[in-house]
């Protein structure tokens, strides 16, 4: 059986350290066949380092050579343009996170992948780890927790020092968010948010995001989630490896978990998307429409916070069956 050719749009710092050695683990069944980037002084080192046949400033080379797999690794703003123009020149596609800007884009994309048949999974390396697949079997499986009625995320990264110098979701659909930003030591982004969510079944949210100092507890990420259902609740600290799940006193859920249970990599999207273009059973844990809600919910956000009034979310949601 021929290699697949992978294409590379965009290959930035997390594409050379994480997704190329992570595609390195596939020399036998992946050729490395383009890869583009606007400089190109660091375009012919990462070419030479990983071996690339051909190399490219012009990110429309790669659409041009109709890959097997394409990663899209650029700015966020070309995300919607670059991955719909692979999905439609036959390739499986991982795309970096955040998905698209505009809700509108990404729900484009999801009705791309329905359109080619072809898939698009967001690089959520979280989603593909053990410990976080455990907790979405614990949350869903055997009725789970039941219909949930309060959600409680939070996710902080050893981020201060960078930004201040320059998602499992419910059933239902995100309906109205009210947030608050804060860019403290002068910061061109914001470092911290506080966003409330009401779900169309009267479910509501609290999300949190925050930058914390590096060093802290060994640079890990904090991240948590709460969730209280019609049937139980769950709790998955990934920053102290805890997977819990109580539905009535002989039904209290304690999963065991190693120190390393809650670690991140993005191993698991590039597996997927490597086994998706090889046509082998995979896991789509990060599918396209997991980041469209993912967008909708931040382009409220950003609204309410420039606006200081809560925001309906501008669902472009597509209705299925």
């Amino acid at each position: 059986m021929a290699k697949l050719r992978l294409g590379v749009i965009g290959a930035g710092s997390w594409t050379v350290s994480s997704h190329l050695p992570n595609l390195e683990r596939w020399r036998d069944d992946v050729e490395f066949t383009i890869v583009n980037r606007r400089t190109p002084e660091l375009l012919e080192k990462i070419k030479n380092t990983f071996g690339f046949r051909m190399a490219t400033t012009n990110w429309e080379d790669v659409i041009a050579e109709r890959c097997d797999i394409v990663i899209v690794g650029s700015p966020v703003g070309y995300h919607h343009v670059q991955t719909k123009a692979a999905l439609e020149a036959g390739a499986q596609v991982l795309c970096e996170k955040p998905f698209t800007i505009d809700p509108a884009d990404s729900w484009d994309l999801v009705e791309a992948v329905r359109r080619t048949g072809k898939d698009v999974i967001v690089a959520y390396g979280w989603n593909y780890r053990p410990m976080v697949v455990q907790a979405h079997e614990l949350m869903h499986d055997d009725g789970g927790i039941g219909e949930i009625e309060q959600l409680t995320i939070h996710m902080a990264s050893a981020t201060r020092e960078l930004l201040s110098e320059t998602g499992s979701y419910p059933d239902a659909d995100p309906e109205l968010v009210f947030a608050l930003m804060s860019a403290p030591l002068d910061a061109k982004v914001e470092l911290h948010d506080a966003i409330s969510v009401r779900y169309t079944n009267g479910a509501i949210g609290t999300l949190g995001g925050g930058s914390c100092y590096r060093g802290a507890a060994n640079n890990r990420h904090q991240v948590y989630l709460r969730a209280i259902g019609s049937k139980g609740q769950l709790m998955v600290d990934l920053e102290r490896n805890v997977l819990w799940r109580y539905r009535s006193p002989s039904d209290d859920v304690n999963v065991p978990l190693d120190q390393e249970a809650g670690l991140y990599d993005c191993r698991g999207p590039v597996d997927a998307v490597v086994l998706a273009g090889l046509g082998r059973p995979y896991s789509n844990n990060s599918p396209a429409e997991l980041g469209a809600r993912t967008v909708e919910i931040l382009d409220a956000a950003y609204r309410s916070a420039k606006g200081g009034r809560i925001e309906r979310v501008a669902t472009q949601a597509l209705k299925t069956g």
